[in-house]
């Protein structure tokens, strides 16, 4: 998974329960800009918040993409709810 670096985003938890999801999977998390040149070699993408989770995004300017049907989107997305739910589990 690419990431932007930390000063280009906000740091927010959500995006720290994903990377640590992505980490217990298994999936390797590079911090790299993309710039907009190279958005036709992306298969997929998502975004995080608190109110989205992770959300997979369909468009990115006139680029299609398959996100809500890629396999890593939405193992991803399975393992930050994991994580939500032990997290809350732990609260009780």
């Amino acid at each position: 998974m690419v990431t932007p670096p930390g000063e280009k985003v906000l740091l927010g938890i959500t995006r720290q329960m994903v990377v640590k999801a992505c980490e217990i999977l298994g999936i390797r998390v590079v911090e790299t800009s993309i710039e907009a040149s190279e958005l036709h070699r992306v298969k997929a993408a998502f975004m995080t918040g608190t109110s989205v989770d992770v959300l997979p995004i369909s468009h990115i300017n006139e680029f299609a993409l398959q996100s809500a049907e890629d396999e890593m989107v939405m193992q991803i997305r399975r393992g930050f709810l994991d994580l939500c739910e032990k997290d809350l589990e732990r609260m009780k």
